[in-house]
């Protein structure tokens, strides 16, 4: 599993258009159509590529505190994240959480935390997050337009210090 941001090549975006997913996922993802045409500030777009083909599609947001006050403001959000319904059930979206927080530092986000939110009645998505790290706050958030939601966070190791020079 590799994951890239969109816009690194042009093909990526057409394949993740072409990712459909279960109806009853549409509501807590959001249309893909929009979120690949969205431009919002400090929300960026990237793609999970498995064998060279798309599979998934998320966005980090480097702005989560200004809309969610929970999060600190070192802390990163992850939306919209979400693998193909023909690439369920084959654990690319165990793979691409596992692999986010060494791509978070290879894209160089200074974050503490990675933070999500996940609808109550999506218990699947609940426990997958809880596999790959994530802990669950004990809170709700209420401020989405789809039910509560579990407030969780992954925490990231801190970028290496910059190497003392030598005298």
């Amino acid at each position: 599993m590799q994951l890239y941001p969109l816009e690194a090549d042009a093909s990526w975006e057409i394949q993740v258009r072409q990712l459909t997913m279960h109806p009853q996922q549409q509501p807590f993802i959001g249309d893909l159509d929009a979120l690949l045409q969205s431009q919002e500030p400090g929300i960026s777009r990237h793609v999970m590529v498995q064998n060279g083909q798309a599979v998934g599609f998320f966005r980090l947001d480097t702005q989560f505190s200004t809309s969610h006050p929970f999060a600190p403001e070192t802390a990163l959000g992850l939306r919209s994240f979400f693998v193909g319904s023909n690439y369920q059930g084959q654990g690319l979206a165990k793979h691409a959480l596992q692999a986010m927080p060494a791509y978070i530092r290879h894209l160089g986000l200074p974050a503490s935390r990675l933070y999500l939110t996940v609808n109550c009645k999506n218990d699947a998505a609940y426990q997958l997050y809880q596999r790959c790290g994530f802990v669950a706050t004990g809170e709700l958030y209420l401020g989405g337009g789809y039910g509560p939601q579990h407030i969780m966070y992954l925490a990231l190791a801190a970028p290496a210090p910059a190497p003392a020079s030598a005298l």
